[in-house]
């Protein structure tokens, strides 16, 4: 078990490698900084996204930075940070390489729930673009965040929402075809309960 002076130590050591000029050693740096994040306070991740900014593969590497455990690093980053996480994960749906696409769309499903409501409209749009994706897995988890997210939904999103999962039934794949009832169930119970819900306080 690390203490703080190891940590530190070890920090720095793998912040120092975020200016490698290697673009592979670089997000594996990330990766491993991600791997460390629970040890971590909000000092050390501004220091790693200031690190970052401007860089090439700033996205990639916010992206490798937060695979590991996005759940503990969302939680003591600040808005403008958090903004950047989502940016770097909506530009990685756009990706070239599937896995990195398939990553993304992953941790988006984790994240979805945090998105401000400016977020929430790039994050539903992409997702649902995102359904229309050559590879099953990054379908099926688009599918998923947009069951996540629905209940932060306007009408309009949470329309065309349903629509699409809807299309997403007659889906080639069967897990994404199943991941789409699942997500349209789900938009079903939540709707069910908020009408349930004003019903009672109208009596």
């Amino acid at each position: 078990k690390l203490n703080e002076t190891q940590i530190d130590f070890v920090f720095t050591c793998l912040i120092n490698g975020l200016k490698d000029n290697n673009e592979k050693n670089r997000e594996l740096y990330a990766t491993s900084i991600g791997y460390l994040s629970m040890k971590l306070n909000k000092k050390h991740l501004a220091d790693v996204f200031e690190c970052l900014n401007e860089l090439e593969d700033e996205n990639e590497c916010i992206c490798a930075l937060c695979e590991q455990s996005l759940e503990t690093v969302s939680t003591k980053l600040n808005g403008k940070q958090l903004d950047r996480v989502f940016s770097a994960f909506i530009h990685g749906l756009k990706h070239t390489n599937e896995w990195f696409r398939r990553s993304c769309a992953k941790s988006l499903v984790i994240i979805a729930t945090k998105a401000s409501e400016k977020q929430l409209e790039e994050v539903v749009n992409v997702l649902m673009s995102g359904l229309k994706d050559r590879d099953n897995d990054v379908r099926k988890s688009c599918t998923e965040s947009l069951g996540v997210v629905s209940e932060k939904l306007n009408e309009k999103q949470l329309e065309n929402a349903i629509h699409i999962l809807i299309d997403g039934l007659k889906d080639k794949g069967k897990y994404v075809r199943n991941s789409c009832a699942i997500s349209l169930g789900i938009i079903t119970f939540i709707q069910i309960k908020k009408h349930l819900k004003n019903f009672n306080e109208m009596e």
